[in-house]
Order: C-alpha cells, then structure tokens, then sequence
C-alpha cells in the first residue's frame, strides 16, 4: 500500500515536470526537485536575490490527511510558485534525501514572503508533522477572499469556485 501511495505522489507530482511552450511564447517550467542537492541549489540562487527583491512565494502542500496530529500524518508535497507559469515541487514525503532541514530553512526565513490557499491548515500541518515554523507570511487567499465577501457561504471560498472567479 505504501508503495502505490509513493507511485500516486510522484506520478502526480511527474506532471508537473516537464516545460510547455504557452500562448505567448513563455516557457511555463512545473518541475519537481529530485534531490536535495537541487533544491540547494536553486535556494543558492533564491538567496543570491536581496531580500527586498525577491518576490513572494505561493505556497501549498499535499498531505495524507486532514489532521497533523494523526499517527500517520505526514505531508506528501510541497509546491511553490513565485510568478505565472512556473512552479516548483518538492517530494517530502518519505524524506530520504534530506529535503526537510531545506525547506525548514527556506520556508522559516522571515526574508521568505509567503502567500497561502487556507494557509490555517499547511501552516499548522507543516507545524505538526515537520516542525517548521511560518514567520513570513503575507498573506492567505481564502481569508482575503472571505473579507472582501464574507457573504458567499462555506463552499464559495474553495479554490476551485474562486479560480472560476477571477480566471472566467
């Protein structure tokens, strides 16, 4: 079982991979570190940017569960993206490789602005399962979404109704 849920993260993550020429000529780049050692370094070129040039971080996980607190809670992806058309995704889940204490160290950089889609629940489930610790956050998109309309109801602040929204 453990198996097939390691294949399903990784294909799903695959997906992501490899670069696909968009409308306007762009390269759009969706890849997934697959090691530590290129995560490092990229972050060597993320901290070659002054703080105050760098540009904030959107910033999801994929997880095995709703609650961190669970035995077997762990957090199966974390994704990232800093401008349109190209993200990153980095397998966290059976962290063989030493992604963690990077992505502790990015993620729990102040100089690290960071933007969440219900930021409540990864900042707590990365809090519980890994121990890191959010102090650069800027912002959660479904909490401003809610105080610009806090009349829509539950459902009306999911992703996939506010992607409809602002992307139709």
């Amino acid at each position: 079982k453990l198996f097939r849920e390691f294949q399903d993260t990784f294909s799903r993550a695959n997906q992501f991979k490899d670069g696909t020429m968009d409308t306007t000529g762009g390269i759009k780049s969706y890849e997934m570190f697959e090691t530590p050692a290129e995560f490092r370094d990229w972050l060597d070129k993320w901290y070659s940017v002054p703080p105050e040039k760098r540009p904030i971080i959107a910033v999801d996980i994929e997880s095995t569960g709703l609650k961190h607190y669970a035995s077997n809670a762990r957090v199966r992806t974390i994704s990232f993206a800093w401008k349109e058309g190209v993200g990153r995704c980095i397998p966290i889940e059976w962290d063989y490789g030493g992604f963690t204490p990077l992505v502790k160290q990015f993620l729990e950089d102040p100089d690290t602005k960071q933007i969440y889609f219900n930021g409540k629940f990864d900042i707590q489930y990365m809090r519980g399962t890994l121990g890191i610790q959010v102090p650069g956050i800027v912002g959660d998109v479904m909490l401003m979404e809610y105080l610009t309309d806090p009349t829509r109801g539950a459902y009306g602040y999911k992703l996939k109704p506010l992607a409809q929204k602002y992307t139709t």
